[in-house]
């Protein structure tokens, strides 16, 4: 924190954010930077999509309460949420590290990304649209992972879509509990905490 209190005062940095963090732990150390006369995180990138929002559960309303973007990453679920359940892309086939984060969940995901494809036809837009529709309703900025020129096209279709509370409704309904995965399950772990260095 005082490595980051040291670029914002510099004028290097304007604002400092926090990713993978539990809600506690952010209290945490915006405490101690108000403690310091530090800067504080005023925003959240988390892992937050159609087919994983365990973030809702505490997190959005710590930040919502206080003040804190949410800018979550992997908003179409490394594209499983853009082509219909069980399309098999170049990416699929090459992310691995993706397959640890939605593999297992992926027949209790296949009802919302029917669902998703369904809405997309009644749309005339793509998959991603609809998803990115439905993710500018309930975060701040969603970062968008374009790796293609028109991968940006459903960027453009989503802002110019707003859905109706039914739809949202149709599209959250499936949705079932998910164990923690990739940073955060890893986070949950008190040695990965920065407590077990509060007394050095």
């Amino acid at each position: 924190m005082a490595g980051l209190n040291e670029a914002v005062q510099a004028g290097k940095v304007r604002y400092i954010g926090i990713s993978n963090a539990y809600s506690w732990q952010i209290a945490q150390i915006n405490a101690l930077a108000v403690r310091y006369g530090y800067p504080q995180f005023v925003s959240i990138q988390s892992h937050y999509n159609l087919v994983y929002r365990e973030d809702e559960r505490e997190l959005f309303s710590y930040a919502h309460e206080n003040g804190l973007a949410t800018t979550p990453y992997s908003p179409l679920a490394s594209g499983r949420l853009a082509h219909p359940f069980g399309t098999q892309t170049t990416r699929r086939q090459q992310d691995t590290f993706a397959d640890t984060k939605y593999q297992a969940t992926s027949e209790m995901d296949q009802p919302i990304i029917d669902r998703v494809e369904e809405l997309a036809h009644q749309h005339h837009v793509s998959m991603a649209a609809i998803n990115l529709a439905w993710l500018q309703q309930r975060v701040t900025a969603p970062i968008i992972g374009a790796t293609k020129p028109h991968h940006l096209d459903a960027v453009a279709e989503a802002a110019g879509l707003a859905l109706t509370a039914s739809e949202i409704q149709y599209l959250e309904t499936p949705y079932q509990p998910h164990d923690l995965e990739g940073v955060m399950a890893l986070n949950r772990s008190r040695t990965n905490n920065w407590n077990q260095y509060s007394g050095q």
